[in-house]
């Protein structure tokens, strides 16, 4: 990797040449600027090259990161606890675990879920045994209900074709027995009557003896009137009131027999269905539960938190901006939120470089320019890179304050990498935007402007010269002068007529 970085460097050691001397010489004005020695604050103007350079410092960054965040759990809202974490900059291999959080809670809901689970699959087989029950009733019910149909229905034949004309028969022997019996007592009756009026009695015992008879004849004739209108009123009122009362309890009977059949069809169907429903809901709510138990041992399972790849452990997000970032420790025992990166582990084999830049230098800058990049915790580690995006939108350098001044952020790709690089080291990148070819130049700060002129003071025999110059374009240090000086002619680096 050294060696290549050697070959490297040595290969742009020719382009970045003059970056180096424009970085000495602002070095070296900054070094005059600090010193308060008027005497020696003087410049020769050059003639040569000057390359216009925007410089900034960013953040060196991994390209890509595995952030490792506390997991999501539907239904659990409330903030997780970290148990243990690995050290920060531990190098870690891929699936090795980094970090544990609190899995009581969850243990807890498996727990409860395994109980009711237990609890439901008894309750079901109570259910799928009642069910066996509740068909062997139903079939012990429906033959009962078919059997007693079968039975109404065979005494309401029996009455119609054998009870009925049996006791009609009955009836109808009795009747005529009685009116037989009524006739004969009338005819005896008569021929009693006759009888007695006819004869003549030589005796009055033998006249009493026959009105005995005549009477009793007619007490026999009264008896069988009696009996017959008492036969035929029985066989009417039986005719009329008990053979339809009789036949409609038979009928009656037969018709609830089949009402029964069909009602304890109905019942036996829906006793059937609920305990089946029931068995249904059972077993949804087993089923419902079994998934909530291996999601919830899912969950259990992601609250052990593993490397997504082998790297470095940087806690918390990386990518985040300070101003977002927390400021609490990580560490044992903290509270994190669902959702919240806890670790971050870098891609080492390819890093980025993150900078800010001001609205001017904005206009000046486009993707895929070219810049170099120092490190400076590596001081001997020159590295090329290039514009990879450019932000579309300003923002606030100071985030609580918008009135803070305007900057852009651009991030660079970096071609190469070095093994003692780390995310988070400071990084200096130089952009050249533009190399000017053999100019004259002086330092910015040797140049003044009032109205719509600019001028500078030249060293002469006769002192200090006020010199109207026409000024081009500048780089952060110095700056070009078309017309008005003289390559060699030394400027003033302060006002030497300024009074005190």
């Amino acid at each position: 990797m050294r060696k290549k970085l050697k070959n490297k460097i040595i290969a742009l050691a020719i382009l970045t040449s003059i970056i180096i001397i424009a970085v000495v010489f602002i070095s070296k004005s900054k070094t005059q600027n600090t010193k308060v020695d008027e005497n020696n604050k003087f410049f020769n103007a050059e003639k040569g090259d000057l390359p216009v350079l925007i410089v900034q410092t960013g953040q060196l960054k991994a390209s890509q990161s595995y952030k490792i965040k506390a997991p999501i759990i539907p239904g659990i809202s409330r903030d997780l606890k970290l148990e243990w974490i690995v050290s920060e900059g531990s190098k870690v291999k891929k699936d090795e675990v980094i970090a544990k959080l609190d899995r009581e809670p969850i243990q807890q809901d498996i727990d409860n879920l395994t109980a009711e689970l237990e609890s439901e699959k008894a309750l079901l087989s109570i259910e799928k045994e009642n069910f066996k029950i509740q068909e062997s009733q139903n079939i012990l019910n429906l033959n009962t209900a078919k059997i007693n149909l079968e039975n109404s229905g065979n005494e309401l034949k029996k009455y119609n074709t054998l009870e009925l004309p049996t006791q009609i028969n009955e009836f109808e022997v009795k009747t005529n027995a009685a009116k037989i019996k009524y006739e004969e007592a009338q005819k005896n009756l008569k021929n009693l009557q006759q009888q007695a009026e006819s004869q003549l009695f030589v005796e009055s015992s033998q006249e009493a003896d026959t009105k005995k008879k005549v009477e009793d004849a007619k007490k026999i004739v009264e008896n069988a009137k009696t009996l017959l209108e008492s036969t035929e009123l029985e066989y009417k009122i039986f005719k009329r009131y008990t053979s339809p009362e009789q036949l409609g309890n038979k009928m009656t009977a037969y018709e609830k027999a089949k009402m029964d059949l069909e009602r304890t069809k109905v019942t036996s169907g829906s006793s059937i269905i609920q305990i089946q429903e029931r068995i249904r809901q059972k077993e949804r709510t087993i089923k419902d539960k079994e998934t909530k138990s291996k999601k919830s041992k899912e969950y259990l399972e992601q609250l052990i938190l593993k490397a997504l790849v082998d790297g470095l452990v940087i806690y918390k997000d990386v990518d985040l901006p300070y101003w977002r970032a927390s400021t609490d420790e990580m560490k044992e025992g903290k509270i994190v939120r669902p959702g919240e990166v806890i670790i971050t582990i870098p891609d080492l084999s390819a890093y980025e470089v993150s900078v800010e830049i001001g609205e001017e230098s904005r206009s000046k800058l486009k993707e895929k320019m070219d810049g170099t990049i120092k490190i400076e915790a590596i001081p001997d580690l020159i590295l090329h890179g290039t514009i990879k995006t450019i932000s579309n939108l300003a923002r606030s350098s100071a985030a609580w304050d918008p009135s803070s001044p305007k900057v852009y952020d651009i991030i660079f790709t970096l071609g190469d990498c070095n093994e003692e690089m780390k995310p988070g080291m400071s990084a200096k990148v130089e952009i050249l935007i533009e190399k000017l070819k053999d100019v004259l130049y002086i330092p910015i700060e040797a140049v003044y402007e009032s109205e719509d002129e600019k001028y500078c003071y030249v060293k002469t025999s006769a002192g200090p010269e006020k010199r109207i110059i026409k000024a081009g374009k500048s780089n952060d240090s110095f700056i070009v002068i078309i017309d008005g000086l003289k390559k060699g002619e030394t400027v003033y680096l302060f006002n030497p007529i300024k009074k005190d």
